[in-house]
């Protein structure tokens, strides 16, 4: 699942403030939010809500512990960060704890008066009752968060932020190497008595998996296409699902493609949509990686034969892509190459 999680980082701030920069950048490359609020006082009532607030909202505590204590609380005898720490612990918020090591080197921001000094070493006390890391460098600090993260994160146990997802699906968005690229879609089109026409449109697979599809494209340009759509895909063992969205009518379409053994470049399925004139339809549609010249490499015949033949097991009762149907678009028939 693509989750994004909301990470808070606590600290004193004066003498960590490389340390913070180095933490903040290993998250934002693991695609997270880091979050702090080492700007605002928890002794003020206004900001302490607004605190209280955004660690409720985060799915992972980070404490870092220096040498120094901070400024402390005088009604409570605690520093600001221990206050915060002590309100993530009682909301359930995973908590991970990195403490400066004794023999570590660090430059002196001045001496902490000794109620402050108590305060700090019951605070380092208390953290060390629970599982806790030490550091030695900002470096290495930034690494044990990112793995420790890395290793919570499997754990799937926290709410963390979606992406936009319109569609409702859950699963991966990343698709495989073999299915980004460009394509060209064809289908026919017959309205009663009419002529059968052939509808050629393009597709874009990126690889985080959205799709954008130009349909019925005219004069060979994107831009002059009937209809446009942007969705995503997903991919379930032998079936490529595409989940698309109109982008002029927000009319919903969806694309149901079987994938062959092999990377063969083509992919046969069904489109099922709405008609212009607001029916549902569902057509037989086939697929072809940019590369494969439709007028000189596939075999027209065939194809047209494939998506515009009756169903034969299931009579008129459903439009499926039967196994014969399926076995001759990924035979050796459908391309003509020399």
């Amino acid at each position: 699942m693509d989750k994004r999680y909301q990470i808070f980082i606590s600290s004193t701030y004066k003498d960590l403030i490389e340390e913070r920069q180095k933490v903040t950048q290993a998250i934002l490359k693991l695609y997270h939010f880091p979050i702090g609020m080492e700007m605002f006082h928890a002794d003020n009532n206004e900001q302490w809500c607004q605190i209280k607030n955004t660690i409720d909202m985060s799915d992972y505590y980070i404490l870092i512990l220096g040498r120094y204590c901070g400024t402390l609380i005088e009604k409570e005898g605690i520093s600001y960060t221990e206050k915060e720490y002590d309100y993530a612990i009682s909301r359930g918020i995973p908590v991970l704890s990195f403490i400066i090591s004794d023999d570590a080197k660090k430059e002196s921001y001045g001496i902490e008066t000794n109620k402050q000094q108590r305060a700090y070493k019951k605070f380092v006390k208390k953290v060390m009752e629970l599982p806790c890391e030490f550091w030695h460098t900002s470096d290495e600090l930034a690494y044990q968060v990112t793995s420790t993260l890395s290793m919570k994160f499997r754990e799937n146990n926290r709410n963390g932020w979606m992406p936009n997802n319109p569609y409702g699906i859950i699963g991966s968005y990343k698709v495989d190497d073999v299915i980004v690229g460009d394509y060209i879609i064809v289908y026919f089109s017959e309205l009663k008595g009419g002529k059968k026409h052939l509808i050629i449109s393009k597709m874009n697979i990126s690889p985080n998996g959205t799709v954008v599809l130009y349909n019925n494209i005219r004069n060979g340009k994107n831009e002059d296409a009937e209809y446009s759509y942007h969705g995503i895909c997903k991919i379930e063992e032998n079936i490529i699902y595409i989940y698309l969205n109109n982008d002029f009518s927000n009319e919903k379409a969806t694309i149901y493609f079987m994938r062959p053994v092999g990377d063969l470049g083509r992919y046969i399925g069904l489109f099922l949509a709405l008609s212009s004139n607001l029916v549902p339809i569902c057509i037989k549609i086939a697929c072809f990686r940019e590369g494969i010249d439709l007028d000189s490499e596939v075999n027209k015949d065939l194809l047209k034969n494939i998506l515009m033949s009756n169903n034969v097991n299931w009579e008129n009762n459903m439009l499926i892509v039967e196994e014969h149907q399926k076995h001759l678009f990924y035979s050796d028939e459908m391309i003509m190459r020399s």
